[in-house]
């Protein structure tokens, strides 16, 4: 586990979340670069790179403090959803953004380490907030995204005053939400650490996904024991 600090290591989390945003969930190639999630926040972010014993990176997160965001052109979740009630806490907020575990790791102890090194990084800078989405492809025309919406937003769904809109809303009025679906891992992770709900679902045409918006205080997250325990279910 490290902090990203070179651009070659930069560049090996950036393939990874294509494999996972892109040769996944479908989103659309940059002809530049056919093989790398690149968006320009990534300059301006904090890298979380996750590796196996062999020294393969397995998963990633991407940060972003409120004091950069200005200079980045905003938060990167500014692009799907209208922050303007949450925007006056802007320095206290922590972005987590473009979270990815490789497939073949989506269970034991990886994303107990993408956790404790949030959890590391959340205690060496002055973070109240943490702002961040679930992803969830397209495939199912969005039935999960809007089935764990509406399981959720009874028990979840944040204040008033830390709801937000989607620019492009997922049309639920189309969508079968009778099945529930499976409680997806990132979502998991989110509600774990005291994230809320901000609202319905966005669309990112741009990934082929359907996003849901969590905000919450630092102040509500557990801090694990040791650098390999997973947080409490």
């Amino acid at each position: 586990m490290h902090f990203a600090t070179e651009v070659a290591h930069v560049r090996e989390a950036q393939h990874l979340r294509w494999q996972v945003y892109g040769e996944e969930l479908g989103a659309l190639p940059n002809p530049d670069h056919p093989d790398l999630d690149i968006e320009p926040h990534d300059d301006f972010c904090q890298h979380i790179l996750i590796r196996d014993a062999d020294g393969m990176p397995v998963a990633t997160y991407r940060m972003l403090l409120g004091k950069n965001s200005l200079a980045a052109g905003g938060f990167c979740l500014e692009r799907l959803f209208d922050l303007r009630r949450i925007l006056p806490l802007r320095d206290q907020i922590l972005e987590i953004d473009r979270g990815c575990v490789h497939k073949a790791y989506r269970g034991g102890s990886t994303f107990g380490l993408l956790y404790s090194a949030l959890v590391q990084f959340i205690s060496a800078n002055p973070v109240s907030y943490l702002l961040g989405a679930a992803s969830m492809s397209m495939e199912d025309g969005g039935r999960m995204a809007a089935s764990l919406y509406r399981q959720y937003q009874a028990q979840h769904l944040a204040p008033p005053e830390w709801q937000a809109d989607p620019l492009v809303s997922l049309p639920l009025e189309n969508v079968d939400v009778d099945v529930p679906g499976d409680t997806q891992s990132m979502l998991r992770g989110y509600l774990r650490m005291g994230g809320r709900l901000c609202g319905p679902p966005a669309w990112d045409q741009q990934y082929n996904s359907a996003d849901l918006l969590l905000f919450g205080s630092t102040a509500l997250i557990p801090v694990p024991r040791s650098p390999l325990e997973k947080p409490a279910p």
